[in-house]
């Protein structure tokens, strides 16, 4: 194909297409306004620039300007600014070659959509080909690809009414019965108490449209229409099986189906009421009775969903009957023909190897990809704008497939996307006036339903990400270095600056015990998570088995420990504790969850690791740290001499190097002491202001309880037993005494023992 203008005149007649003659009407009158308007300016060509200006007062391009939470005055202000002023005087003003390839392209745009033009189609093109209005819609937040991608939904839109008005005329020949137009076919009384008519549920428009799925659907034609009576669709729960047989029915109705399956039913059969509550026996003779009927009326279509629930349904003790086998042999004699579905576990499970896995053609359903997903998102929103009289703007449905993908795992998309338009959706259902689904209404559904912060951060949360470290010293004393890397790791993933197809952040705490290691990871679960007990702490202690891969993961029906706390709560601080001490399997483990973001169980299931926190503790180098502070080393010194010297003695050098981050906690001093006991004995100080009683602490009682409190081997460990023991025990055995009363007030005094000083009576 030529690509130039003289190389088009030269094609033949046969091979040329004047796209003139496909241009809507409002498209002529928008170009006669620019070419009245480039004469007005005394420039002789209408500039991309210049039409895209006169479209912007069309009322479809307003309506999608709208959906990309734009203002078309914005724009046109911002354009205006810019521009040109000839000093042609000419009567000619002709289109520029841009504007003549935007006409071109947009009238192409609308073709592979199989639909005429509209007036948003020529956008995307004119953005293309204009530096000025593309940085002026990049500056407003919205890109080129996005005029294009709402165009589409507009044609969607016109599609979704074109098709139900199709459906809904063409129903109008089909039988409202199980006959066939031809009334050859028989009545299958038994088969209607145990199914459900699909073809009739299309017909009254009572299926939702299945889009996107051209490939699979033809899969299930092309394997029909090859002889197979039997196909099975096999994919994750949620991932659109169920979709993908409402799909067929409505091609039966639109009868846009090869001529074996035109006046037929496609009848969904109860699996649930047909074997429930009888014994193998009558399950099997309900079957039979049903495959009989079948037969016999010769127009129709069983639907079994889940069919591996009627695998291994035996009938006698001795060379017992599967009753999948029934519909196997009945299959094998040519007496109906199906389609199934079943999720690839069970499939694997209880048909592969059995008879009807034999008598089934396989087709694999798997996750619509990213274009695919958009297209059903648009479908779908324009499906709820109907029905709940709700509008979604396109940042919406990108934003929804980007939390669906990002912070659940389950089920399949694309029902995690479509759940959460459909939760957004309602969500502004509650909104007065203008029910808008906008980014930010799907950033606070998805924050509410995932349990993370989703939503744009605001004013009062970008003040507390900006004053991190102070927030978390108010928990934990000391230990700058670590509370400085935390906390700019924590800024960068709040605002998504990280490869998001890895965890969150993974660091690896040294040092010896009692300095604050575990205090910080908890710090850190309540300010990110919203809880410290968001947290899935693991003893690595537990896992130097070479079988401790089994425990981590799971094995044969076993889940594994981590792989289901992460499945279940994927919005997690996952502490290692001494993790030094794993057998070098587990080491190996982690290794890919620093890399990919993902650990496959013993089920197959992939388990997402990539909204999870994860930190390391170790005690290496533990007794080095305490002597070379006392000796007076440098503490990067210390720091270079561990990770050189020590650790590289415990973990093998690529773990090491995948830690974003590797934290050398200093031993604890008096002062710190002093500062956690004050920190400690506040905590107790807040527990009673609840009962209304006030608390006191002496300077030399505190002092007193920070050196009782304190030992060089465990830091400040001891410090909550002795507290436990000497001030919490005291007050509880008052309280429950009735000697401590409202409005009294408890003092630690100079031996950080227990005083009371009784309240005045009122």
């Amino acid at each position: 194909m030529p690509l130039d203008w003289p190389g088009v005149f030269e094609l033949p007649s046969r091979n040329k297409l004047n796209v003139i003659d496909y241009l809507p009407q409002e498209i002529f009158s928008s170009l006669a306004r620019a070419t009245v308007r480039a004469g007005q300016n005394k420039v002789d060509q209408v500039s991309p620039e210049g039409w895209f200006g006169v479209l912007l007062n069309d009322s479809l391009v307003k309506a999608l300007l709208f959906r990309l939470n734009l203002n078309g005055q914005d724009i046109a202000d911002k354009l205006k600014k810019y521009e040109v002023k000839g000093e042609n005087h000419s009567l000619t003003v002709s289109l520029s070659s841009e504007v003549k390839i935007a006409l071109i392209q947009g009238v192409a745009s609308a073709w592979s959509t199989n639909d005429l033009p509209l007036s948003v189609d020529f956008l995307a093109p004119l953005i293309h080909h204009s530096s000025l209005v593309k940085e002026i819609i990049y500056d407003l937040g919205a890109k080129e690809e996005q005029f294009a991608a709402v165009a589409n939904w507009f044609h969607i839109n016109r599609h979704l009414a074109k098709t139900y008005k199709q459906m809904r005329d063409l129903a109008q020949f089909k039988p409202s019965s199980n006959m066939d137009r031809a009334y050859t076919a028989k009545a299958t009384p038994f088969l209607n108490h145990y199914a459900h008519d699909l073809t009739l549920a299309a017909k009254n428009n009572q299926l939702p449209l299945c889009v996107a799925r051209q490939k699979e659907l033809s899969q299930i034609l092309d394997a029909w229409s090859a002889g197979r009576l039997g196909i099975i669709l096999v994919g994750s729960a949620g991932v659109g099986k169920t979709s993908l047989v409402y799909g067929l029915a409505q091609l039966m109705v639109e009868e846009n189906v090869p001529s074996f399956l035109q006046d037929k039913r496609l009848v969904e059969v109860d699996v649930p009421s047909l074997i429930g509550g009888v014994s193998p026996e009558e399950a099997q003779a309900n079957l039979e009775r049903i495959i009989v009927e079948v037969n016999q009326a010769g127009n129709i279509i069983l639907f079994f969903d889940q069919v591996d629930k009627i695998a291994g349904l035996t009938v006698g003790e001795e060379q017992s009957l599967d009753l999948s086998d029934i519909l196997a042999n009945a299959l094998q004699r040519g007496a109906l023909r199906c389609i199934t579905t079943a999720s690839m576990e069970n499939y694997r499970k209880y048909i592969a190897e059995r008879s009807l896995g034999a008598n089934l053609a396989k087709i694999d359903v798997t996750e619509p990809d990213d274009q695919q997903l958009m297209i059903m998102a648009e479908h779908w929103a324009s499906y709820w704008e109907k029905r709940w009289g709700v509008v979604f703007t396109y940042a919406a449905l990108e934003t929804a497939k980007m939390v669906s993908g990002r912070y659940t795992t389950e089920p399949a998309q694309p029902t995690r996307l479509l759940g959460v338009l459909e939760g957004s959706a309602r969500l502004a259902l509650r909104q007065p006036g203008v029910r808008l689904v906008s980014e930010a209404v799907v950033r606070e559904y998805a924050s509410k339903e995932f349990g993370v912060p989703i939503e744009q951060v605001g004013r009062e949360e970008s003040e507390m990400l900006l004053n991190l470290e102070e927030i978390i010293h108010k928990r934990l004393i000391g230990q700058e270095e670590a509370v400085n890397m935390v906390a700019a790791s924590l800024r960068r993933a709040r605002v998504e600056l990280r490869d998001t197809n890895k965890p969150i952040a993974n660091f690896l705490f040294l040092g010896p015990t009692g300095v604050g290691k575990t205090e910080l990871a908890k710090t850190l679960a309540e300010v990110y998570f919203g809880d410290e007990e968001a947290m899935i702490r693991l003893d690595m202690s537990e896992y130097q088995l070479l079988g401790s891969v089994n425990k981590m993961i799971g094995h044969d029906e076993e889940a594994g420990y981590l792989t289901e706390a992460v499945r279940q709560h994927p919005f997690s601080l996952i502490l290692l504790d001494e993790i030094e001490k794993a057998h070098s399997d587990i080491l190996n483990l982690f290794l890919q969850v620093f890399d990919d973001g993902r650990l496959t169980d013993a089920q197959g299931r992939t388990i997402d690791f990539s909204n999870t926190i994860i930190i390391a503790t170790s005690n290496a180098g533990a007794p080095y740290i305490m002597e070379a502070v006392q000796q007076g080393v440098d503490f990067n010194a210390i720091r270079q001499h561990i990770i050189d010297n020590e650790l590289v003695q415990v973990m093998r050098p690529e773990l090491i190097n995948r830690f974003d981050g590797i934290v050398v906690f200093r031993p604890l001093t008096m002062e710190d002491m002093v500062a956690i006991t004050n920190l400690q004995l506040q905590k107790i100080g807040r527990q009673l202001a609840e009962k209304n009683i006030n608390f006191e602490v002496t300077e030399q009682g505190l002092a007193y309880l920070a050196k009782a409190g304190y030992d060089p081997k465990f830091g400040a460990r001891p410090l909550r037993r002795l507290l436990q023991d000497t001030i919490n025990n005291v007050l509880a055995e008052k309280l429950l005494a009735k000697e401590l009363k409202r409005r009294d007030t408890v003092i630690i005094n100079e031996d950080g023992q227990i005083e009371i000083r009784s309240a005045q009576q009122l």
